[in-house]
């Protein structure tokens, strides 16, 4: 038996309350479908730059660099090199970055 309703659930003496139409096989339906949703949820996704626009500029900083990629929703921080700096995700596909000042004609990373 796959799945049960109340009456089901009585008959077993109260022992395992559940809504109706609990799955007995996969806990939908039980107060821990939520746990069991989350755990079977894909991972997420990490973002994943595609371009780096203009690809180099002026070694005294300042430019403004739009990155485009994916998956930028939740981005927490940007970095050039190891210098972190202050960016806008101005989409899930676009994060607009001021660049900091760098080694001249070298390009991004």
């Amino acid at each position: 038996m796959t799945t049960g309703n109340n009456a089901w659930i009585a008959a077993a003496g109260g022992r395992y309350p559940a809504t109706a139409d609990y799955d007995t096989a996969t806990g939908w339906g039980s107060a821990n479908a939520a746990e069991l949703e989350s755990a079977l949820v894909s991972p997420k996704i990490c973002p994943v730059v595609q371009s780096v626009n203009p690809a180099k500029g002026a070694p005294g900083g300042g430019n403004t660099v739009i990155i485009t990629g994916t998956d930028f929703a939740g981005a927490t921080a940007v970095r050039f090199g190891s210098t972190p700096v202050a960016f806008t995700v101005t989409s899930p596909t676009t994060i607009t970055v001021a660049v900091p000042p760098g080694p001249v004609g070298r390009p991004w990373t």
